[in-house]
C-alpha cells in the first residue's frame, strides 16, 4: 500500500509512502491536504498545522464530510458486490423465517396466504430499492396469484440478491409476525423495544422532515430516481459503481430539521463531523429484531448480517453507516466507536483483500474517522437548523 506524505523537501509538497504509516506515542500521522487530483496528502501530527500550499488545499470539515460520505458509500457497494460476507447469517434468518412461515400456513393456510399477500406492497414498486417488480407487476387477489406470491416470496428468500432477501426479512419479521403470532411476535416486539427508543425515534427527536411529506411537500424536491452508489451526490459516484436497480434514495429525501444544542445524537454528530443521510435508521433495527427474534444471531454473526444492511441500506443511498451502526449498538454485544468501522465488520471480511484495499483507499476515514475531527483545520461547525416551515 501507498500513502501521500507530507514533505518539506519536495517541490510537490509530498512524497510517496510505502507501507504502513506509523501509528504510536511517538508519531503518528493525520489528514492534511487534498492534491489536485483529490488524493490525501497525511502529514506528522505537529507538522498538519500549517495550511498547504501550491497546488495542495486543505483537507479541512468539507472535505472530511465529502470523503466520509464516499468511504461510506465504497463500504456498501463493497457489501452488495460481496454478499458472502453476509449471506451465511443472512440465509440462517431465512431458513428461520420460511419455517416460521410454514408452520402458520400448517395451522392456519388461508389467513398464512393472506397476511403475506398483503406485504406484496413493499415489493412492488417504480422506485424503492430491493423492489421484486413495479406496480403494474404486482400479484393479483385471485387465489392461484396469491399462492405463486406465497411461494415466489419463500424462494426469494432463500436465492434473491441480497437486497431482495433482507427486505422480505424485515416485512415477515416486522408486519408479518405481528399478524401471525406466535412466540416469535413477542421476542420480535422485546428486542425492537430496545432498537427503538424515544431518544433516538420520537418525531421531536428523529429531526428529519420528508421532502416528499403528502401535507407538507417541498417545493423544490423533484422525485427521481437514480443508480448513483451510496449517498454520495448523484451523478458523484464515480469509481464506486452504481446499484442494480435505480431508486429514490433517503439521502436525496430527507433532510435534516434538529441541532445539537438539545439533541445528543445531533451533538455527537456534529462534533465528530459524521454524516447526516436521512435520521437514526429505524430499518436497521426492525432487521436486526428478525435477526435475533428469529435467527437467533449474535456476536461475529450479528456483524455479518449487519455487513448485509449496510450493503442494502448505505449502498442503496438509505442511510448512512452512523445512522445504521448507532441502533446496531444497542445490541447485546455490539460495541461501536462513534465514527470507528472495523470493530463492526465480520471477521472474514476484515481478513480479506477488498477490506484491505478499502481500508487504505480510505485511510482517513476507515482508520482515523474516529479522532482526525480533533485535528482539522476547524472543528465541526455545529449546525443549527430550523424545521421547515409549513407552506
Amino acid at each position: 500500500m501507498e500513502f501521500l506524505v507530507r514533505s518539506f523537501g519536495d517541490r510537490r509538497g509530498y512524497t510517496v509512502h510505502r507501507g504502513k504509516l506509523e501509528r504510536s506515542a511517538r508519531k503518528s500521522y493525520v489528514p492534511w491536504a487534498l492534491t489536485p487530483q483529490g488524493k490525501v496528502v497525511y502529514a506528522e501530527f505537529g507538522a498538519h498545522r500549517e495550511r498547504p500550499r501550491g497546488g495542495l488545499r486543505a483537507y479541512d470539515t468539507h472535505t472530511s464530510q465529502q470523503r466520509r460520505k464516499a468511504c461510506e458509500s465504497a463500504l456498501g457497494m463493497l457489501a452488495l458486490r460481496n454478499p458472502q460476507y453476509a449471506l451465511p447469517a443472512v440465509k440462517r434468518v431465512s431458513t428461520a423465517l420460511i419455517e416460521y412461515l410454514t408452520a402458520r400456513q400448517r395451522e392456519n393456510p388461508e389467513k398464512t396466504i393472506d397476511v403475506v399477500h398483503a406485504l406484496a406492497r413493499y415489493f412492488y414498486s417504480d422506485t424503492a430499492f430491493a423492489r421484486l417488480g413495479g406496480r403494474n407487476d404486482a400479484p393479483g387477489n385471485g387465489i392461484v396469484a396469491k399462492r405463486r406470491f406465497f411461494q415466489t416470496l419463500m424462494a426469494k428468500m432463500q436465492n434473491g440478491a441480497l437486497p431482495e432477501m433482507l427486505n422480505i426479512q424485515d416485512q415477515v419479521g416486522r408486519v408479518g409476525s405481528r399478524e401471525l403470532g406466535g412466540k416469535e411476535k413477542t421476542r420480535w416486539k422485546t428486542v425492537n423495544d430496545t432498537l427503538r427508543p424515544a431518544y433516538l425515534f420520537d418525531a421531536a427527536n428523529r429531526g428529519r422532515a420528508d421532502r416528499a411529506d403528502r401535507n407538507n411537500p417541498d417545493p423544490t424536491y423533484q422525485r427521481t430516481t437514480t443508480r448513483t452508489a451510496g449517498i454520495v451526490g448523484v451523478g458523484k459516484g464515480q469509481g464506486l459503481g452504481e446499484t442494480y436497480q435505480a431508486r429514490e434514495r433517503g439521502a436525496d429525501r430527507f433532510t435534516r430539521t434538529a441541532s445539537g444544542e438539545h439533541n445528543q445524537y445531533y451533538f455527537d454528530l456534529d462534533e465528530r463531523n459524521l454524516t447526516f443521510g436521512a435520521g437514526p435508521s429505524g430499518t436497521t433495527g426492525t432487521l436486526l429484531s428478525t435477526a435475533i427474534a428469529f435467527g437467533g444471531l449474535s456476536g461475529d454473526g450479528l456483524k455479518q448480517y449487519l455487513f448485509g444492511i449496510i450493503g442494502y441500506l448505505v449502498g442503496g443511498g438509505m442511510h448512512s453507516i452512523h445512522e445504521s451502526f448507532t441502533v446496531a449498538a444497542l445490541c447485546p454485544g455490539i460495541h461501536y466507536r462513534q465514527g470507528a468501522f472495523t470493530e463492526m465488520l465480520p471477521q472474514a471480511f476484515v481478513n480479506g483483500p477488498a477490506y484491505r484495499k478499502w481500508w487504505a483507499d480510505y485511510y482517513d476515514i476507515a482508520e482515523l474517522g474516529a479522532t482526525h475531527w480533533r485535528h482539522g483545520t476547524a472543528n465541526a461547525a455545529k449546525v443549527m437548523v430550523a424545521p421547515r416551515q409549513a407552506t
